[in-house]
């Protein structure tokens, strides 16, 4: 069946306006998708780029939120590092003058005075060490005292034992390092490392606990919330063996969000972050009577940092978006603004015809409802 000269004309009037509107848009060859034949060959093949262009774009976002990119600057910046201390648990011998300050520190219940805590004090060490002597009616009257100050048997041992910066003052003023009671200024850099420099440990490892079948010992590296590099973060101490550590790191500067990235993916170790093979303890639940932990912090040593942060950003990444397209449709991501706008267009035209032509039916509708009822009069 041939179509009638009114179909004729709606299907000339309908390229026409199509023409009309792909003419206001910056696109090559857009006048011809409209144009004969050719809209059979173009429209399928733009259609088809169109949907490539926004798979790329899926993919770059979803890449870019499951693993940002970050580099590193090549410039770098000296920091101060700590300056190393160590602690030391169990240590089980009590210094006087500690203890002189801790009964002097505390409240009393009913019942117990300083020179009764004075003669027992010692035996708090029988809390995590199975070689001390104690009376089980004193370790008692030990945890009502600490119990009354609102203490636990740890917080009240590191009263009873010297602090890293004691220790170093100590050692030092025995070696003619100062004279004075205090480090006034906190920095000591030196270049050397060795056993004729920085501090030498020497950890007894004869003693066996009855109680357990494994006992060993570990020492590990501790810089807070620095990032550090894994093989330098913790060494098991070997009975038998001299071990020298140095203590030498590459830290970052990076980007807030590259905490929440994974070890792996970040390439590095928060200091805090146990470690894969070995245990990680913290003073609160730390058992003594299974392992002696040595911490050695850093502080006051000139190194280099280099900085990182992350050169590919979401701002970035939505610059790129108009070159995905760019390289699809020869232009720019005009074009698809354009193809958009058309669309509307068309759309609405044909929602507006639709309406028309209802209203137009529905008025005929009434029209020969109402000569019905002139007729029937």
């Amino acid at each position: 069946m041939k179509p009638t000269k009114t179909e004729k004309a709606k299907k000339i009037s309908w390229k026409k306006k199509a023409q009309k509107e792909f003419s206001h848009i910056q696109f090559h060859g857009a006048k011809i998708l409209a144009s004969g034949e050719s809209s059979w060959y173009w429209v399928p093949l733009l259609l088809l780029l169109l949907v490539s262009a926004i798979a790329l774009i899926h993919l770059a976002v979803s890449r870019f939120r499951s693993n940002p990119t970050f580099m590193a600057y090549k410039e770098s910046n000296n920091q101060l590092m700590n300056f190393p201390c160590v602690l030391v648990y169990p240590e089980l011998a009590f210094h006087e003058s500690k203890k002189e300050q801790f009964i002097s520190s505390i409240t009393y219940p009913g019942g117990l005075n300083k020179t009764y805590i004075r003669a027992i004090i010692d035996q708090l060490a029988a809390f995590w060490s199975p070689d001390v002597i104690y009376n089980l009616r004193d370790l008692e009257n030990i945890e009502e005292l600490l119990k009354h100050n609102d203490l636990d048997v740890e917080t009240a041992a590191k009263k009873l034992i010297f602090g890293c910066e004691e220790i170093v003052l100590r050692e030092m003023r025995e070696h003619a390092k100062v004279k004075k009671s205090e480090i006034e200024n906190n920095q000591w850099n030196t270049p050397r490392s060795g056993i004729s420099s920085g501090l030498v440990l020497a950890i007894d490892q004869s003693q066996k606990l009855n109680s357990i079948d494994l006992s060993y010992k570990w020492i590990v590296v501790q810089v807070g919330q620095r990032y550090v590099d894994t093989t330098l973060n913790g060494t098991a101490l070997n009975p038998g063996y001299e071990q020298w550590i140095i203590y030498q790191e590459d830290r970052y500067y990076i980007n807030d969000r590259a905490k929440d990235l994974g070890t792996t993916l970040r390439n590095c170790r928060m200091g805090d972050q146990p470690l894969k093979y070995f245990p990680y303890y913290r003073n609160s639940g730390l058992d003594f009577n299974r392992v002696t932990i040595v911490r050695i912090f850093i502080q006051a040593g000139l190194h280099k940092t280099f900085q990182r942060f992350s050169f590919f950003t979401y701002l970035d990444l939505s610059a790129q978006l108009g070159g995905i397209f760019n390289v699809f449709f020869g232009c720019s991501i005009l074009t698809l603004l354009g193809l958009i706008h058309v669309a509307w267009r068309i759309s609405v035209n044909e929602v507006i015809k639709y309406l028309k032509k209802l209203l137009k039916s529905d008025h005929k509708k009434i029209h020969l409802r109402t000569q019905r009822k002139r007729d029937l009069e």
